[in-house]
């Protein structure tokens, strides 16, 4: 909230903080009363989902506009962020309909030399919009305001066991919290994952069956090699020995 003087001039700023959780509209109107009681009243009408904003701090030269700027509470109030929103004595209706439920999922994105084998999120290409590639949990938000937000696999599946891509070298990996359309959520509370790697044996029986496939193939090679030498090796023994023998048959006749 800021003031301007009869010139138009920055004369003074007042910084409200809403309080953080999971209000309903009422709760947010509440709080916005809680916080401007001298400076400006607030009611809302539910049939245009609006509030309206009515000045109740004496107008002088120095505070003579106010105005509401939200910095990050547009959706809130139903005002734009960083856009001066002047506020009247006879009262100002906020230019949107109130969003209160702005987080409506939550969405927890590993990156990093981390990577899954298959991919369940593309990375977004919008400017101002992160989205890790790789997805971990996708949480509805529907829990009463300032309460817990929790999974605990109940059913004990295994629906978030991933495969990972990398599995030589993994050096370090960051987690970062979203909503549904990506935007990083800048003010997320302390929150507690359990992340737990699974590291097996390396299955080796493929290699070494195709080892195993090889040395046999290269042990019958071997083998016929062998067994092709002992062959012509009987065939040129029995050649000579019947060379031998004809000649000794052919001098037996000779001799009688």
């Amino acid at each position: 909230m800021l003031f301007r003087n009869d010139l138009g001039l920055k004369y003074a700023i007042q910084d409200l903080y809403l309080t953080n959780g999971n209000p309903n509209i009422y709760d947010i109107l509440s709080n916005i009363n809680t916080l401007s009681p001298i400076y400006f009243t607030t009611s809302y009408n539910r049939i245009t989902n609006k509030f309206t904003f009515t000045r109740i701090y004496t107008q002088t030269t120095d505070y003579y506009d106010m105005y509401i700027k939200p910095y990050n509470s547009g959706k809130f109030l139903g005002l734009s962020n960083d856009v001066e929103f002047l506020v009247s004595f006879s009262g100002s209706e906020c230019t949107y309909s109130i969003n209160i439920i702005t987080v409506k999922s939550l969405c927890i994105g590993i990156s990093g030399d981390i990577s899954f084998r298959y991919n369940n999120m593309e990375s977004s290409n919008n400017i101002g919009v992160y989205k890790p590639s790789d997805l971990i949990l996708v949480k509805y938000v529907n829990v009463n305001k300032n309460e817990l937000i929790s999974y605990e696999n109940i059913d004990g599946g295994d629906s978030f066991r991933f495969n990972l891509g990398n599995r030589d070298r993994i050096k370090y990996f960051i987690l970062s919290v979203y909503d549904q359309d990506g935007n990083t959520i800048q003010d997320m509370a302390d929150y507690f994952m359990h992340i737990q790697f699974i590291i097996r044996e390396k299955n080796e029986t493929k290699v070494l069956s195709k080892k195993v496939i090889e040395y046999n193939r290269d042990n019958y090679i071997i083998l016929g090699y062998i067994f092709d030498i002992r062959n012509k090796c009987v065939v040129i023994f029995y050649l000579s020995y019947n060379i031998s023998w004809e000649q000794s048959v052919k001098q037996t006749f000779n001799s009688a």
